[in-house]
């Protein structure tokens, strides 16, 4: 790069140097204190400084004695990254210095003049300059700006007080002590320090002195708008027209489907998200965060009913002892029953109720560390490491109460009730470690913050099948439970149980989000965000619609096959959706 590189504005101010602010005329210490450098020597030929305003950032490299030109070459590839990651590094070392001289000037050490042009003076104050090793002093002028509103620690002028302070503390440089020279700044009104990257400087307490706000929290709350991928059911519910033999009613493929052969748990939902954090370190290089969120309880209800008149309900299944569709009415005329006491038939009214539940919550701890900052962009990329917990609890209860009534013999009692319930829970609960990266690019109040991380770990699946039948004779005396018997789709000896394994389980999360910053502590954030889970075990899944009636109690002569079968299948769960919300930091 030429050596004779000049003023350089961040891309928020490109445009030529003010007026007032001509580097050709001045000399080097001139220019040197104007910028709010320390002066090195007198003799320097190469002469680095920079120098921060509340509206502009100016950052001069390699000026000549004689000679500055007004503009700078633009370097690509390889030259200009590394040009950005030199200036970042002499930038952070020049905050260090600004820190170090605001600690000399707690220990009481004198400044010395300096005798760059100070704009619109209203006092002048007399202070003599200190040489360590010439033990000599002098007098010098001094000027201190009472219309503005900052002072300087270090290098670094600061927008923080109404009346600049003279004379900032001296810095030991080869052997001397130079001044480090009090600037004006103008005053640009209140949150303008923190308008060009509110968070991709430094916080703690230099931060504190650089603007005022010393934000180690920060807290968002968010509103959260997002779908799940749903699992699918079979045909659970089915209804043929008044007229309909009872032989062929409710089977499919004839039947109407009144519920299932599709997906459930699926329907966009509400939500909410909670983030907690807290910086360790002094320049946001090593913060903490505690995160929660959850998805409301999604509810699916159907209930159908029908007398002995009709329509005829049912529900369908295959029966693997005659290899063809089959039905179990639960309405219809002159239904034969078989309760122990031998077939009868009946008059019968049904009620089915299918429900579904499905619940998610998450909660994270994770540690944020700063891995590469880009002051001249105002890009930051932090990376992440931390624990994620995540919870998928679902359910299916199938439920069918039928009323005889009209009975042909027997024992029963016209009105008798009989219920059966089937139940089918799945529960997952993911533990493991995250890894990701975080990214935000600040373009004056507004910035987009990208977020990716993968968890890997282990997810503990338990699936959960119960299944029973109850009389209530005559309608008044209340349901009791048949010992030994299941329901209908869930059967003792079969597939009713628990079971329990451990799978192995992946786990990404995606999240974009742009930002507004309504003030110093406020942001307003509207994103998208998109999470994966690849091995869930879900209730629907675990449904097996190929029955043997010959094995359901009481069962004196079982042919063929037993089923249904005890399942344990897993798939996977794909959340994403909207995120609306605020961030506060303080």
């Amino acid at each position: 790069m030429d050596s004779r590189e000049a003023w350089r504005l961040p891309p928020r101010h490109r445009t030529t140097a003010p007026s007032s602010f001509a580097p050709e005329s001045l000399p080097i210490a001139a220019i040197a204190s104007t910028a709010g450098v320390p002066v090195l020597s007198e003799s320097s030929e190469r002469l680095e400084f920079f120098s921060q305003s509340a509206e502009t950032i100016w950052w001069t490299r390699s000026i000549q004695r004689a000679d500055v030109p007004t503009a700078l070459p633009q370097p690509s590839g390889w030259a200009r990254d590394m040009m950005i990651a030199r200036r970042t590094r002499e930038r952070i070392l020049l905050a260090c210095l600004a820190w170090l001289a605001s600690i000399s000037g707690a220990m009481g050490e004198t400044p010395s003049a300096y005798d760059a042009p100070a704009p619109t003076p209203r006092a002048t104050v007399q202070q003599p300059a200190v040489d360590l090793n010439q033990g000599a002093a002098s007098a010098a002028s001094h000027t201190e700006s009472l219309a503005g509103r900052s002072k300087t620690i270090g290098a670094m002028p600061v927008a923080s007080e109404r009346v600049s302070r003279a004379g900032a503390q001296p810095l030991p440089i080869d052997g001397k002590w130079q001044n480090v020279v009090t600037t004006f700044e103008p005053d640009c009104g209140p949150g303008d320090t923190r308008d060009f990257s509110p968070t991709a400087g430094m916080t703690g307490d230099l931060h504190e002195e650089l603007t005022g706000v010393n934000d180690r929290w920060w807290a968002e709350v968010d509103y959260l708008r997002w779908r799940a991928r749903g699992y699918d059911v079979p045909a659970l519910v089915t209804q043929s027209p008044v007229g309909t033999a009872p032989a062929v009613a409710g089977r499919l493929p004839g039947a109407e489907i009144l519920f299932g052969d599709g997906s459930l748990a699926g329907d966009w939902r509400d939500g909410g998200r909670a983030r907690l954090g807290w910086w360790a370190v002094d320049g946001q290089f090593v913060g903490y965060q505690a995160e929660y969120f959850g998805l409301n309880g999604q509810e699916a209800n159907f209930t159908a009913s029908s007398t002995a008149a009709g329509p005829l309900l049912a529900r369908p299944f295959f029966n693997t002892a005659v290899g063809a569709e089959d039905a179990s009415l639960i309405s219809g005329p002159a239904l034969t029953i078989d309760l122990g006491q031998g077939p009868f038939t009946y008059d019968v009214d049904g009620t089915i109720n299918v429900s579904a539940s499905s619940d998610i919550h998450s909660f994270a701890l994770t540690r944020r560390h700063v891995l590469w900052t880009d002051f001249e962009r105002n890009i930051r990329t932090d990376w992440l490491l931390g624990y994620r917990y995540f919870r998928l609890d679902e359910g299916i209860n199938i439920t069918d109460v039928v009323t005889l009534n009209n009975p042909s013999g027997g024992l029963v009692a016209p009105g008798t009730l009989i219920r059966r319930v089937d139940e089918f829970d799945a529960t997952n609960d993911f533990h493991g470690g995250e890894v990701g990266l975080s990214g935000e690019i600040h373009r004056g109040r507004w910035s987009l913050n990208m977020l990716g991380k993968l968890g890997i770990g282990n997810t503990e699946q338990s699936v959960n099948v119960r299944g029973n039948t109850a009389v209530n004779p005559g309608g008044v005396l209340g349901f009791v439970e048949s010992p030994g018997l299941g329901g209908f789709l869930a059967q003792p000896g079969l597939n009713i149980g628990s079971q329990v394994r451990n799978a192995f389980t992946l786990m990404p999360e995606a999240e974009m989000a742009v930002a507004f910053q309504v003030n110093d502590y406020i942001s307003l954030k509207l994103g998208a965000n998109a999470v994966y889970v690849n091995r869930v075990a879900r209730p629907g899944n675990q449904i097996d619609r190929n029955l043997n009636p010959t094995f359901f109690p009481p069962a004196n002569n079982p042919t063929g096959d037993p089923a249904p079968a005890s399942k344990f299948d897993q798939t996977y769960l794909l959340l994403y959706g909207f995120n609306a919300g605020v961030e506060v930091r303080w």
